[in-house]
């Protein structure tokens, strides 16, 4: 009897691997013997070490998917090896039933997805192990939630300019490194001055000879650690700026798309958007005798033609119009803004209140003041009270970065500003500028 093609899949997260010791060797083992014992022609081997089952994206999992070939067998040890995710789990069962592929757990007799009964066990395995999963993050949660309420870290690393410290009763705490926090300090004050992600980095690097990269410094503008936040609590270690500074520079970090490397700086880069597909415009130039012409175009449309969109937007037309009505523009935005925060209804019910009441089972529930199942209950029901309460509120806009910019005199010395500074003063207030086919301009503010 011709054998059937298997290809054999094991999996361990790291911390099954910390904790109980699972081996990859001995699911392999296991695998092997079940395949010579029952005629099984193995094609290949997948080992996902380090992964959690919770997601798809495991490496070798997302290799053997793309592998596999029609009336194949899929094999590991235990349905929990596999997935603890129902809905990815009913994902997959969906492509082997169209490639006619069935899949076995070893390990489990009533693993069968190519009967309706099997199917059953297997969708209840599956969220039995996607069960208890979860309720193993539920408990990691609550210690962690405790930890960060008492401003303790969670974890050994720190966002760069900040380290962890102990007291004399030996409690770790997050603390400002004083070796580098300078240097913190400089990189904000640089990036709130030039908008510029990449001139901070070169800056910083050069300065203090450090090899800090785009993507990491990216990602230190959006972390809400350094206003001293950290998930719920507001006041979890000392801040280098204050909250109001730090929505500043998000917002700022949302515009500032990463710079293309040219000798050409355009004002509006990161703001202009397509008025027919919404994707990006970008700048370009055309170089006549004793002056360049900037312009915007479709970067879809130049790129592959999958727009239709082929207007060449002038970037002195923007400028000017902008230097002539922002200030209007500006104004009736916060008067329209104004007006809708007035006429939107405010929730009935007490949000703080239904927080506190989470946080008061929280507490129950570590001193075993009541058991388990009535906290999921309780916790579960105010989540979801929660999570309604929060779509009736009304959305929150800032004007007083717009109302201290009115107040700037900023058309005074906008002609004295370099090129560059004058695109970060655009960015600074701008969301997205787009151009319709009247050559009408609108603009969308921060």
């Amino acid at each position: 009897m011709k054998p059937t093609k298997t290809r054999l899949y094991a999996r361990v997260s790291s911390e099954e691997q910390a904790k109980f010791g699972f081996s990859i060797d001995n699911q392999i083992d296991k695998l092997r013997a079940y395949a010579e014992e029952n005629n099984l022609l193995i094609v290949d081997e997948y080992v996902d070490e380090g992964f959690s089952a919770a997601t798809t994206k495991r490496p070798e999992l997302q290799r053997m998917l793309s592998d596999i070939k029609r009336s194949e067998i899929i094999i590991f040890t235990r349905l929990d090896r596999f997935s603890r995710n129902v809905l990815d789990a009913n994902e997959m069962v969906k492509i082997f039933t169209q490639k006619n592929i069935s899949i076995k757990a070893i390990e489990e007799d009533d693993i069968d997805t190519s009967t309706a009964d099997g199917m059953f066990m297997f969708n209840l395995k599956v969220s039995l192990a996607q069960r208890e999963l979860t309720k193993g993050s539920e408990r990691i949660n609550t210690v962690f939630d405790y930890k960060i309420k008492k401003g303790q870290p969670i974890t050994g690393n720190m966002p760069f300019g900040y380290t962890i410290e102990e007291d004399e009763n030996g409690a770790k705490k997050v603390v400002k490194d004083k070796e580098v926090q300078h240097i913190v300090e400089d990189m904000f004050e640089h990036f709130l001055k030039h908008h510029s992600i990449r001139k901070t980095m070169n800056y910083i690097n050069i300065k203090y000879g450090l090899d800090r990269k785009y993507a990491g410094m990216n990602r230190l503008f959006r972390n809400e650690m350094y206003c001293g936040r950290f998930r719920n609590n507001n006041n979890y270690c000392e801040p280098y700026i204050t909250p109001e500074i730090f929505e500043k520079i998000r917002k700022i970090v949302k515009n500032n798309i990463r710079e293309r490397k040219t000798q050409h700086i355009y004002l509006f880069t990161g703001l202009f958007r397509c008025r027919v597909c919404g994707g990006t415009m970008v700048g370009c130039g055309r170089v006549k005798p004793n002056k360049t012409y900037y312009y915007y175009r479709c970067n879809r449309r130049s790129q592959s033609c999958s727009c239709s969109n082929s207007t060449y937007v002038s970037e002195e037309m923007v400028e000017s119009f902008l230097l002539h009505n922002l200030d209007r523009l500006i104004d009736d935005y916060i008067v329209e803004a104004s007006v809708k925060l007035d006429k939107t209804p405010k929730p009935k019910i007490d949000i703080k209140a239904i927080t506190d009441e989470m946080d008061r089972l929280k507490k129950m529930f570590r001193k075993g003041h009541i058991e388990e199942n009535e906290y999921d209950y309780e916790y579960n029901l105010l989540e979801a009270r929660l999570k309604e309460l929060e779509k009736e509120l009304p959305e929150e806009v800032d004007i007083s970065g717009l109302e201290m910019f009115l107040n700037s005199g900023w058309k005074e010395v906008y002609n004295s500003l370099e090129k560059e500074d004058k695109r970060a003063l655009f960015r600074s207030i701008i969301k997205e500028i787009k151009v319709d086919k009247d050559n009408c301009i609108c603009v969308d503010f921060l």
